[in-house]
């Protein structure tokens, strides 16, 4: 496995594109929680009656204050989870451009280790999204009389599942396409717009909440919810969790079948 993991790791860290969507991942995320902040403010106080442009928020309000620190950002860092999942297909459809994937079966590397090696590169990725996470709570957060800062960190475990869920689908995507711009496009296609037309439109409710993106917004809902009353409680129940597993195995099973098929020798 640690032989597999260097071979990833090889490929990553000595691309130029990495280093770039890492930077733009961490780039974005602290002008915009500090943006968001604010906004959240002034919806603070037009809940409380005060009026958006009357007043000054409510003393000691902030979304930055222990423990919905820890639920604001991992929320928020699920917005730029694409530039991770970037980094993740080109890794894998690169081995499909120059010819990597044929060669390590070539080598000696067997179909589960084919498989095996990009879920450690997913595995990999989603800690750097949660370490990212875990020093910006402890950059911006705010302690609370009585609150441990530690307190709202669970809500990493359900960002983790959602995370290796949203990974695999693009894993998936990316071994039928073999191409990074056509994956990604399809991707989007599907997660942003598909999936919330049939949702809206034809699905019932007992289908689209099983749906793939639907599963991840319920483990992480929206922490502004709360201003609208609405719940914003991670849904990380045994259901859930089961079907994500469900999910995860056939994108990886379907994988396997496509080396079975010999998609290796046809890149």
């Amino acid at each position: 496995m640690l032989r597999l993991l260097k071979i990833e790791i090889h490929k990553i860290f000595y691309s130029k594109i990495f280093w770039v969507l890492l930077g733009l991942y961490g780039l974005l995320m602290v002008p915009l929680s500090l943006g968001m902040n604010k906004l959240s403010n002034t919806i603070f106080n037009f809940a409380q009656g005060a009026g958006p442009l009357e007043g000054t928020p409510m003393e000691g309000f902030s979304i930055f204050n222990h423990p919905n620190v820890w639920h604001f950002i991992t929320f928020l860092s699920t917005w730029f989870n694409t530039l991770l999942v970037i980094i993740l297909i080109i890794v894998v459809t690169n081995d499909f451009r120059f010819k990597t994937l044929k060669q390590h079966i070539i080598d000696g590397m067997s179909k589960w280790e084919v498989i095996l090696a990009k879920q450690l590169v997913i595995v990999l990725l989603i800690g750097i999204g949660a370490l990212f996470n875990i020093i910006l709570v402890l950059a911006l957060g705010k302690n609370v009389e009585g609150v441990s800062m530690f307190e709202g960190i669970p809500i990493l475990l359900p960002y983790c599942l959602a995370m290796f869920l949203y990974m695999n689908l693009a894993y998936f995507l990316s071994f039928c396409f073999r191409r990074s711009g056509i994956a990604l496009i399809f991707l989007l296609l599907y997660s942003w717009v598909v999936e919330n037309i049939a949702s809206f439109t034809f699905l019932p409710d007992s289908v689209s909440k099983i749906l793939p993106m639907k599963l991840v917004k319920n483990m992480i809902p929206n922490p502004g919810n709360s201003f609208l009353g609405l719940p914003t409680e991670s849904d990380l129940s045994f259901f859930n969790i089961s079907v994500c597993a469900a999910y995860i195995t056939f994108f990886i099973g379907f994988n396997y079948w496509m080396l079975k098929r010999g998609i290796a020798a046809k890149s």
